[in-house]
């Protein structure tokens, strides 16, 4: 079968919730429909290649980069996009923020965000941040999954993200629906160990929704009114405590009523209550003629020479004892084309308050 044949098939499948189908269902899937058999080899080389029929590849896939963003934001209103160039129209930052995910965030998430950086391979080197929070299972609320898109050409990339958040939504959202419980699932099961742990634990009344609590050799002031333990646990976590628990069931309280509402399953149904709508197929973007004529042109941003890495640095949020960082001149020297935001800007949103944030995404 001719390699040019499967590319366009493939051009056409690998779009939407197929972008991420591996080699190994090329092979399957060209001998179910073809009853023909190619090695491993050629259906990666058919994928890599149908992504740039697809998408472009190289400097091809930036000159789209501005025509995917309004599909993007025309798809899903309400989201924020933000495409810098230099003055000589070379790539410098792309950007974007859903409106589901915004939503959910602000309206419903907890005010943490943890900011991850990666470096992206394939032809242009380049760092890609990424802010993420969690729900009240503790599932990842953001774009995590981009991590593992590292080796696509940019658009591919981006979009490769929007499938993994569309999939999310849809999935999170429909378990959230089945839960009847007050408390997300693994809060209530958090609740009831810590219930059971709490259970022998000796509680004094001292007045004015003061408790004291014997635990082994040591004891703790409880605080219900303030929702305060001197173990720090009660108001650090925003759910009861162990002493807090040995407190409430000796004042015949209910357990749900210490534990934030972030951790509620009717807020984790409502942050997952948006979606994310999928962008047409390219052959069906119209796109306005100011979009249309923005030249994007890709970083000078070379590959170096040698062998390209196999294994993955670890990111930000990450430990390695094998792998040690780079400098702060080696990264330097590597991204001299590339201009990053200051690290002091993304310190500061690493404990930024939530109306902060809504200024930053309401001002991109």
């Amino acid at each position: 079968m001719k390699s040019k044949f499967l590319e366009k098939l493939f051009a056409k499948k690998l779009s939407g919730t197929t972008l991420t189908l591996t080699p190994r269902a090329i092979q399957n899937e060209i001998f179910k429909e073809y009853g023909l058999t190619i090695n491993y080899d050629h259906a990666r080389l058919t994928k890599g290649n149908a992504m740039s029929i697809l998408y472009g590849d190289g400097a091809t896939t930036f000159s789209k980069l501005p025509g995917y963003l309004y599909q993007l934001k025309l798809a899903n209103p309400g989201s924020h996009t933000k495409l810098l160039l230099n003055d000589d129209h070379i790539f410098k930052y792309a950007f974007f923020a859903l409106r589901g995910s915004i939503d959910g965030f602000l309206r419903f998430g907890r005010p943490v965000i943890v900011i991850d950086e990666t470096h992206l391979k394939g032809k242009y080197c380049g760092i890609v941040f990424v802010a993420v929070t969690q729900d009240g299972n503790g599932q990842i609320f953001g774009l995590e999954k981009l991590l593992w898109a590292r080796k696509l050409p940019v658009v591919a990339m981006l979009e490769y993200a929007r499938v993994i958040l569309e999939g999310w939504f849809t999935d999170r959202r429909n378990e959230a629906a089945t839960h009847t419980q007050i408390l997300c699932k693994t809060v209530s099961k958090k609740m009831v160990d810590i219930r059971r742990r709490a259970s022998n634990l000796v509680v004094t009344n001292l007045g004015s929704f003061q408790y004291k609590v014997l635990d082994v050799s040591d004891f703790f002031i409880v605080d219900l009114r303030l929702k305060k333990c001197d173990c720090g646990e009660f108001q650090l976590s925003l759910m009861s405590c162990i002493h807090a628990a040995a407190t409430i069931r000796f004042a015949n309280l209910n357990l749900s009523d210490f534990v934030s509402p972030y951790f509620h399953a009717k807020t984790a149904q409502e942050m997952w209550g948006g979606s994310v709508k999928p962008v047409p197929h390219p052959d069906h973007w119209v796109i306005p003629e100011w979009i249309n004529s923005t030249s994007c042109d890709p970083p000078m941003q070379p590959r170096q020479a040698g062998q390209p890495r196999q294994s993955r640095r670890p990111s930000g949020l990450e430990s390695s004892t094998s792998t040690p960082r780079r400098s702060q001149q080696e990264f330097q020297a590597q991204t001299t084309n590339l201009e990053l935001p200051p690290r002091g800007l993304l310190e500061s949103v690493r404990y930024a308050r939530k109306s902060d944030i809504r200024d930053v995404i309401v001002h991109t």
